[in-house]
């Protein structure tokens, strides 16, 4: 049994050059840490940070769920984190998932110290290990080769670039055939909704160069020269097989970030209804700071997936960056 004896909370920022997608941008961004110590003595820290304009919940949503939380946090006794997380969350004024994964890293990290179960136990992904492959992300579509030569350096196994900014399309595509040409680093596109209906088209000579293409639209796709991937579709949606085999075939791949989609716990039922129906996973993040990326990519190699994980760095025009958090 863990039992909790201090808390504390406050807010963090860190720079996020490079970080945008077709019609939103941002150069910093703002998280909250938690701190909690148990009984004995052992420390267990917690990241959120929603991403104004994708997350559903907001910073400061987060916030006023610790608000409501501190007398029962301070005095807390779980002996299962995760689930501890999800039922402390219910007594919140607030639907945040970002609380719930706040939550749930502090109490993991306290629990791992004093129990011999493993992230994989406590998940039930123990038959899932995988060695973990990174992706950069690349937003601006400027100089392919490189670009190419950066990825390379940087050792991730592909990139992904952000297309779809307003009358780019045409621009974005010359940069990824010219990427595709040089070998090496595999190639995925993520448009977040933004693309007119006649995609496709514009597209077609893609077909057996690009991974897969993340959300081109809102509304599902019947038909796609190349395999699709949900990602914001994912939000506010229970795990379900069923769900996933009602999916237009395009959709091969699941975009999972677990602090949009409610934590660990949730994003380790996506793994396992995915593997079920035959779909791959690829865990990612919204610019995060490095406490939050670490259980990221704890997780991720929990997942079994064949493909390179979103975790990677950023590329800007100072080359590749990570996220590097400090107190506001």
């Amino acid at each position: 049994m863990v039992r909790i004896v201090a808390a504390k909370s406050y807010r963090v920022c860190h720079r996020a050059d490079g970080a945008a997608q077709a019609t939103l941008s941002w150069q910093e961004r703002h998280g909250i840490v938690v701190e909690l110590r148990s009984a004995q003595g052992h420390l267990g820290k917690g990241e959120a940070s929603p991403l104004p304009g994708y997350s559903l919940d907001s910073l400061e949503e987060v916030e006023a769920g610790l608000r409501e939380l501190w007398p029962r946090l301070e005095t807390l006794s779980f002996e299962d984190p995760l689930k501890a997380a999800k039922e402390l969350s219910h007594f919140a004024q607030t639907n945040s998932p970002a609380l719930i994964f706040l939550l749930e890293q502090a109490f993991w990290e306290i629990y791992q110290q004093e129990s011999a179960d493993t992230l994989a136990e406590q998940l039930g992904l123990s038959d899932f290990h995988s060695e973990v492959s990174l992706s950069g992300l690349v937003n601006t579509a400027v100089e392919p080769e490189k670009d190419h030569q950066l990825a390379l350096e940087a050792g991730v196994r592909s990139v992904k670039l952000k297309i779809g900014a307003p009358g780019q399309l045409a621009k974005e595509l010359a940069w990824a055939e010219e990427f595709l040409s040089f070998s090496g680093i595999a190639l995925r596109l993520d448009a977040n909704r933004k693309l007119s209906e006649d995609w496709p088209q514009h597209l077609a000579a893609f077909h057996a160069g690009v991974e897969f293409l993340e959300e081109p639209e809102a509304n599902l796709c019947s038909h796609s020269p190349v395999s699709l991937a949900l990602d914001e579709s994912l939000q506010g949606v229970e795990p379900s097989e069923n769900y996933l085999l009602r999916l237009p075939e395009p959709y091969q791949v699941l975009v999972l970030k677990p602090m949009v989609l409610g934590g660990l716990a949730i994003t380790a039922e996506w793994v396992r209804c995915a593997r079920a129906v035959g779909k791959e996973v690829v865990l990612s993040h919204l610019m995060d700071g490095e406490l939050a990326m670490k259980h990221y990519r704890e997780l991720a190699q929990l997942t079994g997936s064949r493909l390179a994980h979103g975790l990677g760095p950023r590329l800007t025009s100072s080359g590749w960056v990570e996220n590097q958090s400090w107190p506001c």
